[in-house]
C-alpha cells in the first residue's frame, strides 16, 4: 500500500517537474550570458562631464534636441554630434511645389549664466533654386541664396534660455527632385 501511494505521488510530481526542470535548464544557460552582457563596460565617449562642482557652470555646453515631427517635405531628420562643439542636422527636401515651408527642426539649450554663440552653416547636395533660412528667436538668417551660395551666421543665445530653430524653405518654380540639406552648429 505504502508503495502504491508513492508511486501515484511521484507519476502527479513527474506531471509538474519535467517542464520545471526545462525552464530551470533554460535558466542556467541564460543567466550568464545576461550577466555578461549587463557588466559589459559601455562606451561613453560624447558625455560631457560638468568639472565645475562649487558654482554655476560657465562652460559653453548647448543643449541641441531634434524636434522632429511630421512634414510633408522635410523627411528622414538625423541630428549627429561629429565632434565636442560641432553639430550636425542632416535632412532630405522632398520635391514640392512653388512656395514658402517652415519647420521646427532643433530646440537649443543654454543653461549657462551667459550668452553663448553659434555659427550656423549650411551645404545642400545639389544646387536648386530653393532658398533655404532659419528662424530663431523672430529674427531670419539666410544660409542658402536661391542660387545656391552658401552663408554662414552667427547667433547669439540669451543666457537661461530654450530656443526653437525652424527651417525655412522658399522656391519660386517647382522643384522636382529630392534635395539633402546639411546644417552645421559650431559652439564659439
Amino acid at each position: 500500500m505504502i508503495k502504491r501511494e508513492i508511486k501515484r505521488f511521484r507519476n502527479k510530481v513527474g506531471k509538474y517537474m519535467d517542464p520545471l526542470a526545462i525552464i530551470a535548464m533554460i535558466l542556467v544557460l541564460l543567466l550568464p550570458a545576461l550577466t555578461v552582457i549587463n557588466l559589459s563596460p559601455l562606451s561613453k565617449s560624447n558625455v560631457k562631464t560638468n568639472k565645475n562642482v562649487l558654482g554655476e557652470a560657465v562652460g559653453k555646453d548647448l543643449g541641441f534636441v531634434l524636434v522632429g515631427g511630421v512634414h510633408d517635405y522635410i523627411k528622414e531628420e538625423l541630428l549627429d554630434f561629429p565632434s565636442e562643439d560641432t553639430y550636425q542636422y542632416v535632412a532630405t527636401i522632398i520635391k514640392h511645389n512653388p512656395g514658402r515651408y517652415s519647420k521646427p527642426i532643433v530646440q537649443i539649450v543654454n543653461e549657462n549664466s551667459q550668452e553663448q554663440a553659434v555659427t550656423v552653416s549650411a551645404l545642400m547636395a545639389t544646387t536648386s533654386n530653393t532658398e533655404v533660412s532659419i528662424i530663431v528667436n523672430e529674427k531670419e538668417y539666410r544660409l542658402v541664396s536661391s542660387e545656391g551660395e552658401p552663408y554662414t551666421t552667427s547667433i547669439v543665445l540669451p543666457s537661461k534660455s530654450e530656443n526653437i530653430m525652424y527651417l525655412k524653405l522658399v522656391t519660386q518654380t517647382p522643384t522636382l527632385f529630392n534635395n539633402n540639406i546639411e546644417l552645421q552648429f559650431v559652439q564659439r
